[in-house]
């Protein structure tokens, strides 16, 4: 069978499965009868599992259902990325065998979902270390698109996306540094939760760049996102509320035009919240904030991982990768940190391109890097930075 005709039958089934199931799996899970909730959770994993042969999202289940220990969230099933220590796995970071994290203890965000009454169905398929943004990993592959298996997820968190957007659960965990879970959400027409550093702990997750790590989640909609969120943020200042979001116009201006109609519309509800918008320009000040901040975590990312560059566990172009950036300081210019100062509340696309398509290499081949993925990225590090 040609590769043409099995992405046919692979979208046609997906397609399919998501057609027969819209009543009870797509609707919000906050607007769902209990009845309903309870359902749902009984079903997904059999549902992600019946999926998993095409998108290929999971590095694997859990194994038996564990007793809910809360109401709260009614047994939202959630996935979570391939980086967190449970009491039943240690994590890959993308990689063939465990990570050496031993004596670290599980994954807080984890015993907060699970206190809370969350239903975990598995673990996701992420990038190398989580380091490339288009969502490809040497040994898995690619991830399904659940929309067009021909498109990128993104990444670093592509499986976590992919489970969401199919309907594979409610939630899932991922990590965002320099655009990983809004890269896949922007791919996978999911929302993303990037908090802001420190808001939820790290503790028990793989370490990327520690100083631009972030741990969040991805949902079908910012009402699903809320409930599940609540229940991991930890921060003891909740601040002042938004009163005012500056929308960086020269951005949204190069956007095309189905995606800056959607920040249109989205911009639009934050008004009708009764937040103050504002148009300004702001692309040279992102533009100048970007190399310091990617010099940042290339520089961060090759110290935290280290000791696995002497292993030869990692993929060669990974590997060369980190060599280089291990060269790197991480000195930031006053004159930056004074510009990144005087943004606060702003509002831009994560991608100004449509998800771009897979490219034409094969698996084996070194690290592919489409231009689209390249793209996918440019307005995600500068923006993660003035958070």
């Amino acid at each position: 069978m040609n590769a043409q005709s099995e992405s046919t039958r692979g979208q046609a089934f997906i397609t399919q499965t998501a057609k027969s199931m819209w009543s009870t799996r797509f609707r919000n899970w906050t607007k769902l009868e209990a009845e309903t909730q309870a359902q749902l959770s009984a079903n997904a994993e059999s549902i992600a599992r019946r999926l998993e042969p095409r998108l290929k999202a999971f590095v694997q289940f859990e194994s038996g259902r564990t007793e809910l220990r809360s109401s709260v969230l009614a047994g939202m099933p959630y996935a979570a990325k391939d980086l967190f220590v449970s009491a039943t796995r240690m994590p890959h970071g993308g990689l063939a065998q465990p990570l050496p994290m031993t004596n670290i203890p599980k994954a807080t965000v984890l015993d907060l979902l699970d206190r809370a009454g969350a239903r975990r169905i598995g673990y996701t398929v992420m990038t190398e270390l989580a380091y490339e943004p288009s969502g490809y990993n040497s040994r898995h592959g690619h991830v399904g698109n659940p929309w067009n298996p021909e498109f990128i997820t993104g990444g670093s968190s592509s499986g976590s996306a992919a489970a969401v957007a199919s309907g594979s659960v409610v939630v899932a965990l991922g990590s965002d540094t320099g655009g990983s879970l809004r890269i896949p959400a922007h791919c996978c027409g999911v929302t993303a939760w990037k908090p802001t550093h420190g808001a939820v702990s790290p503790l028990g997750a793989m370490a990327l760049a520690p100083s631009l790590d972030t741990i969040g989640l991805l949902a079908r909609s910012a009402s699903d996102m809320r409930v599940a969120a609540r229940q991991m943020y930890q921060s003891s200042d909740d601040g002042e509320p938004i009163g005012k979001v500056a929308v960086v116009a020269d951005a949204l201006a190069l956007a095309d035009r189905s995606i800056a109609a959607a920040c249109r519309d989205a911009i639009e509800a934050v008004g009708g919240c009764g937040v103050e918008i504002s148009q300004r320009n702001g692309l040279s000040a992102i533009e100048a904030l970007d190399p310091h901040v990617f010099t940042i975590m290339q520089a961060e990312a090759a110290r935290t991982h280290r000791a696995l560059m002497t292993t030869g566990s990692l993929d060669p172009i990974l590997m060369k990768r980190l060599r280089r950036d291990s060269q790197l300081t991480t000195q930031l210019s006053r004159p930056v940190c004074r510009h990144a100062g005087s943004l606060y509340w702003i509002s831009l696309p994560t991608s100004f391109r449509m998800t771009g398509r897979l490219p034409c290499l094969s698996l084996q081949s070194a690290y592919p890097r489409p231009p689209s993925a390249i793209r996918a990225r440019r307005f995600s590090t500068p923006e993660r930075y003035t958070s």
